[in-house]
């Protein structure tokens, strides 16, 4: 193992991310803005944002397809993260925020993206299994298509593939995931953890750190250390 963990994270259903700000905004009304920024979004590109920031050798797995598939591979060869993008049938989403500066009110716009096909899921599991890396990042919601325990899929094809990575599995795990475990472990955990006992249980039985997002107030990081379960909570 290198001096510098390599990691991987994984969107698979990332976004181009447009903001910008507006005075008032009102219905039917042609809406004039101002600052807009467009930046790769999603799940697992935000946490190689981070971890890049850090200076963690970090590199972004990801689906992209169409136009907007390959604006959202330039943006992160811009921010300097190393990515590799498999390519789908389907353009990739695109998301806009407004702020609403008169109010402070935030106005979210956020598509489904695209569906994805038996043989683009499939893609994904080969590619994760064959990056060379320490730890493996799985965050953000499944697009169309794929299937609701794709997460429990690509935990077993991971660490079974690569057994050394069994320890130091980390999954940033948001409801969607929590919602759709699939049989592997349907019958040890409630289909939705809401309480921190849940998220306990999800962290013994899938990975040694389980992070959770609260809305837009909160996150909880839930981890099992030498056998005890830790809960962290973050307010923003």
């Amino acid at each position: 193992m290198s001096e510098k963990a390599r990691i991987v994270t994984l969107t698979l259903n990332p976004a181009i991310d447009i903001s910008s700000e507006a005075e008032t905004v009102r219905h039917t009304h042609k809406i004039r803005t101002k600052g807009e920024a467009m930046e790769p979004g999603g799940g697992g590109i935000n946490v190689s944002r981070v971890l890049d920031k850090l200076g963690a050798d970090v590199t972004a797995l990801f689906l992209g397809g169409g136009p907007t598939g390959r604006v959202l591979d330039e943006l992160l060869k811009r921010a300097g993260i190393a990515r590799r993008m498999i390519e789908i049938a389907e353009d990739s989403r695109i998301s806009l925020t407004v702020l609403e500066t008169s109010t402070g009110n935030e106005f979210r716009f956020v598509p489904e993206g695209p569906e994805v096909t038996k043989a683009e899921a499939d893609a994904v599991l080969d590619a994760a299994t064959s990056m060379d890396c320490d730890y493996f990042v799985a965050s953000g919601s499944l697009p169309r298509g794929m299937a609701e325990d794709f997460y429990a899929q690509l935990g077993a094809r991971v660490t079974a593939e690569r057994p050394y990575l069994l320890a130091e599995v980390a999954y940033a795990v948001k409801h969607e995931f929590a919602r759709t475990l699939g049989d592997l472990f349907i019958r040890r955990i409630p289909l939705a953890f809401e309480t921190a006992d849940h998220g306990a249980s999800a962290a013994r039985h899938l990975a040694p750190m389980v992070a959770r997002s609260l809305g837009k107030d909160a996150s909880a990081l839930i981890a099992e250390y030498e056998g005890e379960i830790l809960r962290m909570f973050a307010i923003t």
